[in-house]
């Protein structure tokens, strides 16, 4: 509005110039001669001041188009980049989801391949113990031997019907006899050696225990001579505790070793 009111000034003393110049003094027309000047100077600079914010908006408009479209690319990238994300833990859910389900079932074939086991544990009082990565039941009354001998007493027999019957209850376990000696060599007309005379003790509880009615399948007699004392000291008791029976309870192996094999 300013560079319109100092245009039309500038028009009205030409205007003014034109009419009276016949009749102007000299002095009067020099100085509306320098007003005119005056102010078509003072117009030029506005101009140019015009120009430059014109100009300055112009390349504040440029480079704000610029950085939107740098945002807007950042953004796409972030985008890509969120769905990528998303992408990957869709993978890993699935991934986590399949071992989920893989833990389970090994879980399930672990408890199917212990089950008998822990029956027997759960319903016949029984105890589990340990040894050498083997597991045994734990009875209160072992069945001990006299030195060199295989017979078993009435307290043992006693001790086999009650075994007996736990395994009547569960046909589908099974058990290894295990026989052991002391330290002491044996060799005469019945037992060549430690081991002969193990797998006799081990041969005749199985025996008895097929005759209380378990079935022959699930019993095996097996020897481990003198190789696995529990006590290493050559007291009359400790050797007495030597000669002994250990009834080792058998998992189901099949399940074991596929549970194994599964990644």
């Amino acid at each position: 509005m300013r560079t319109t009111s100092i245009a039309s000034k500038l028009g009205l003393a030409v205007g003014a110039m034109l009419l009276v110049s016949s009749c102007v003094t000299k002095k009067n027309f020099n100085a509306l001669t320098a007003e005119k000047e005056a102010l078509a100077k003072e117009m030029k600079m506005m101009r140019s001041d015009f120009d430059a914010k014109i100009a300055n908006l112009e390349s504040g408009n440029s480079d704000l188009t610029n950085k939107n479209k740098e945002l807007s690319g950042s953004i796409t990238n972030l985008n890509t980049e969120v769905s990528k994300t998303q992408a990957q833990v869709k993978g890993v859910e699935k991934n986590l989801s399949a071992s989920n389900a893989k833990l389970s079932a090994m879980k399930m074939e672990l408890n199917a391949a212990f089950s008998d086991i822990n029956n027997v544990v759960a319903t016949n009082d029984q105890r589990i113990k340990e040894v050498e990565n083997m597991l045994y039941l734990d009875l209160d009354d072992p069945v001990i031997y006299t030195s060199g001998s295989s017979e078993l007493s009435k307290k043992d027999v006693e001790v086999l019907d009650s075994l007996a019957s736990v395994l009547k209850s569960n046909p589908n376990l099974s058990m290894i006899v295990e026989g052991h000696t002391d330290q002491r060599s044996i060799s005469n007309d019945k037992y060549a050696d430690n081991w002969d005379l193990s797998v006799g003790r081990s041969t005749k509880v199985v025996r008895k225990l097929i005759e209380l009615g378990v079935a022959p399948g699930q019993l095996i007699a097996a020897g481990r001579g003198q190789y696995m004392p529990i006590k290493e000291g050559a007291t009359a008791e400790e050797l007495k505790e030597n000669r002994r029976i250990e009834f080792m309870v058998v998992p189901n192996v099949g399940k074991l070793y596929k549970v194994s094999k599964q990644k």
